[in-house]
């Protein structure tokens, strides 16, 4: 290369020139240089006009489920195929012609490397977990073309912008705001990470616009409709106002996760004028009292006309229907939930504690713990499996976001949640987000304390069943209430029940509260997944449970397999044994537990990541313990060979070995090839 090229190519990679608008000038311009003046400039294939077939009883908005919508643009969801229409000046010509498409996702500078630019080309066959087109018709000038956005791609509104290229002449439209297209979450595209299985749940957690949200106490409940709105006009600018005043990067908006925490902080105006201003002190001369509303199209509205000035005033079931309003129309399936008796946990001791001085009188300046009646949550969940067990099914959710009257002080701002659903249940606090005060809320014990003449303060009663109490939303498909506290918490005093709140404790900062003393933990516990195996085989799991006292010790041991997500992140808990072990004294049992294949096989995820967790409670002394090992399957093996000697500027061959090391045959496999400087990715079906 000569040293003016490489100047050129320095200096264009110095000035971080991202983006194809700054690096197609410099492209087109050497093209030129080289290949001398176009002598088909007046073939140039131009675009007379774009058609993106988006009437409400059109293909593209029937099949993509936003014909609902009040909106003349083209609204689609990610991960799914639509279809436009290009008219040209002249008969489209595959061999000399090249044309492509960008969307641009409004906002600062679109980047590729970010997913806020896209780039379309024309390809066979379309790529379902990329962007990618065909052409599907061709009538003399008019192409119809089948694109397919990429199922992981932000979330917004998107300029489109056609280019074609004749020889070394280039056509690009310009910006037409009627042909912007505003792309959603998709749960019906089972490669986004919000599908649902369920076509009935689809329709009532992401398509109905009105539902109930329910009021009033564990003995009497009242519901009251709700207009959640979703699909009015004006609705989905506010709600990505929303995203924009919370300050959340365009590149992450294709992150349901995130997207929750950024709009469980922004619903409320604690510290960051959020949508709604929350009042319990029962005067609303400044506002509108919460009781008021009955639906959040004019809240949201309201916000969003007025710029982001919060609107007064708001309680727990106002800010539940705003977030449902919010995530539906984002396309995140979502229920509204009422937890009657939620427990508010101030210290994080996962308990409500009241404290009483030595002649039982309640010292309040120490009890700030408190129940409310009821509390209502926004539920927003995706990846709804099947958890399948010999006698029922049931679907199980992946996340919960609970969006309460009480906001944490959360990472830095206002918000709670999302936290794991499965991780709540069995009291695993330790894990994203929010989990202690969520666990506190639907299955603490309220524990009563007295205070002694040396000042420190003894326990002295336990309720066990005082939060978490019919635990209620809609049902699927009618008006009926639906109670789903089992979601949430294991049957009252079980010891599954028993076991879920003493491990949270663990977490707390009351560690000691359910323990006798430290010398009653005398039963050691561990677990240890085999290492180095590959999907396909079966796994072993090694259980060793220890007696340090000179006393027997009887066990209820829990034995549990999940899958997880590289992130942490429980998908799900397929597999549960439980059984009694009793140890002499001093005694040590080694156990071998044996997951097989058939047994995790519809289950893998991702880098074949497996949690295998025990969970112990001893009936003598009450010690409850908790040991987790992790297992990563290896997939079969990839090599890579390069045929010959590599040399600059020349073609190479290379030679790729897949060996499949499962005991049955394989479909559907896709080898992705791609190379920076060498290849352009590629993907080759097997």
């Amino acid at each position: 290369m000569s040293g003016s090229r490489f100047e050129e190519k320095k200096r264009a990679l110095d000035s971080n020139v991202q983006t194809l608008e700054e690096v197609q000038p410099i492209i087109l311009k050497r093209v030129r240089r080289d290949s001398g003046p176009s002598a088909v400039g007046e073939n140039i294939l131009t675009v007379k006009s774009i058609n993106l077939l988006k009437g409400k009883e059109e293909i593209n908005k029937k099949s993509h489920h936003t014909d609902e919508f009040e909106y003349d643009e083209l609204i689609v969801r990610r991960g799914q195929s639509f279809h436009i229409k290009l008219e040209l000046s002249r008969p489209f010509n595959p061999e000399a012609d090249k044309l492509l498409l960008e969307m641009h996702l409004v906002g600062p500078k679109p980047q590729f490397g970010k997913g806020t630019l896209a780039i379309v080309r024309l390809v066979q066959e379309l790529d379902p977990k990329s962007w990618s087109m065909k052409i599907v018709k061709v009538s003399d000038r008019v192409l119809t073309l089948k694109v397919n956005s990429s199922p992981e791609a932000p979330i917004g509104r998107y300029q489109l912008i056609v280019k074609s290229l004749t020889l070394n002449e280039e056509f690009r439209t310009k910006h037409n705001p009627d042909d912007d297209i505003y792309i959603l979450f998709n749960p019906w595209c089972k490669a986004d990470t919000v599908y649902m299985e369920d076509e009935e749940r689809r329709k009532e957690y992401v398509l109905n616009d009105t539902g109930k949200l329910y009021r009033g106490m564990q003995r009497w409940i009242g519901a009251s409709d709700w207009n959640f709105g979703q699909f009015d006009q004006g609705i989905l600018e506010a709600c990505f106002f929303l995203l924009d005043k919370g300050k959340m990067p365009h590149a992450g908006r294709g992150d349901p996760i995130s997207m929750v925490r950024v709009v469980s902080a922004m619903i409320n105006s604690a510290d960051d004028d959020g949508v709604l201003v929350g009042n319990w002190s029962g005067d609303y001369s400044d506002g509108i009292t919460p009781m008021a509303w009955g639906g959040s199209v004019e809240i949201l509205l309201g916000y969003y006309s007025t710029g982001g000035e919060p609107v007064s005033f708001g309680q727990c079931w106002v800010f539940s229907g705003l977030t449902t309003t919010v995530l539906r129309c984002f396309g995140i399936p979502t229920r509204s939930v009422t937890n009657f008796d939620s427990a508010h946990d101030t210290d994080v001791s996962l308990s409500m504690d009241t404290y009483y001085d030595e002649d039982m009188e309640e010292i309040r300046d120490l009890n700030s713990d408190s129940v409310c009646l009821r509390d209502s949550n926004c539920w927003p969940f995706w990846h709804l499996p099947w958890c399948r067990t010999p006698n029922y099914q049931q679907p199980v959710a992946t996340y919960l976001y609970v969006h309460t009257n009480h906001f944490l002080f959360s990472k830095g701002t206002y918000c709670c949640g999302p936290a794991s659903l499965r991780a709540i249940k069995n009291g695993l606090v330790f894990l994203k987000y929010d989990a202690p005060f969520i666990f506190a809320e639907v299955n603490c014990d309220r524990i009563y304390w007295q205070r002694k003449a040396d000042g420190t303060f003894e326990k002295f009663d336990v309720v066990k069943n005082a939060v978490g109490h019919k635990i209620s939303t809609k049902a699927v498909g009618s008006d009926e209430r639906e109670d789903i506290t089992h979601l949430y918490k294991y049957q009252e005093g079980s010891e599954e029940e028993r076991i879920s709140v003493q491990t949270a404790c663990q977490y707390g900062t009351k560690p000691n509260l359910y323990r006798k003393d430290d010398a009653a933990n005398d039963v050691t516990a561990d677990i240890k997944a085999e290492d180095k195996i590959q999907i396909g085989s079966d796994v072993m799991l090694k259980i060793s449970l220890g007696n340090r006292s000179m006393d027997k010790r009887t066990v209820s041991l829990f034995v549990q397999s999940s899958a997880i997500l590289y992130t942490g992140v429980n998908k799900g808990t397929f597999k549960r044994e439980q059984e009694e072990i009793v140890l002499g004294p001093c005694e040590v049992k080694e156990m071998v537990k044996m997951l097989k294949f058939e047994e995790y096989d519809d289950h893998l995820v991702e880098h074949g990541s497996f949690m295998f967790t025990i969970l112990g409670r001893v009936k003598e002394t009450k010690q409850v313990f908790v040991k987790q090992d992790h297992a990563c399957l290896s997939s079969s093996s990839l090599k890579i060979m390069i045929l010959g000697q590599a040399e600059v500027d020349r073609e190479v061959q290379a030679k790729f070995e897949f060996t499949n090391s499962q005991t049955r045959r394989i479909r559907n496999v896709q080898l992705r090839i791609e190379g920076p400087g060498l290849q352009k990715p590629k993907t080759i079906y097997i």
